[in-house]
């Protein structure tokens, strides 16, 4: 059954581009709150080595929440030799509506070794999906990128695609 809704939402990914449905910015925002909230979600973490198949400086976990079967959101963190790097995907009707982007990193100490106990956000990225058909998107940044790079939205649905057709496997 999971293999199957996994499939199910991959290709409504993939065909989103053709029948994506339009939203307005508080519909996403409305959506994506119920997804935060809902507590009969189900939560998976998966190790993000055994599905990158690549082992990072601070480890990394994928968080899948799942309601009524189907996946809502996916929220990936990477740790770095500075920091963390979390992407987060919101779905609705197996499409993706909204992609937010972090950047944490760790503070300095006086001595300006790296403080491990410390994660300050210095980027903040959230993208709303309005009708990817027509290439309707919103980006909302707040602060500066210091070690992650810029990526198009169609790098951030490869992302997404390359998860989710690694849990079919």
């Amino acid at each position: 059954m999971k293999k199957i809704t996994i499939t199910l939402l991959f290709l409504g990914i993939f065909l989103s581009a053709f029948t994506f449905k339009k939203y307005s910015k508080q519909e996403i925002d409305e959506i994506t709150n119920a997804i935060d909230y809902y507590s009969a979600r189900y939560l998976q973490k998966l190790d993000a080595t055994g599905i990158y198949e690549h082992a990072f400086d601070g480890g990394g976990e994928i968080h899948l929440y799942w309601i009524g079967g189907n996946i809502k959101k996916i929220r990936r963190e990477i740790g770095t030799s500075y920091g963390k790097l979390s992407t987060t995907f919101y779905f609705d009707k197996e499409k993706i509506i909204k992609i937010i982007e972090t950047e944490e990193d760790f503070e300095f100490k006086e001595d300006m070794s790296l403080n491990y106990d410390k994660l300050t956000k210095v980027f903040k990225e959230e993208i709303y999906i309005f009708d990817y058909e027509n290439k309707k998107v919103q980006i909302l940044k707040t602060g500066k990128r210091q070690v992650s790079t810029k990526k198009s939205i169609s790098e951030y649905y490869k992302t997404a695609n390359f998860i989710l057709e690694k849990l079919k496997k």
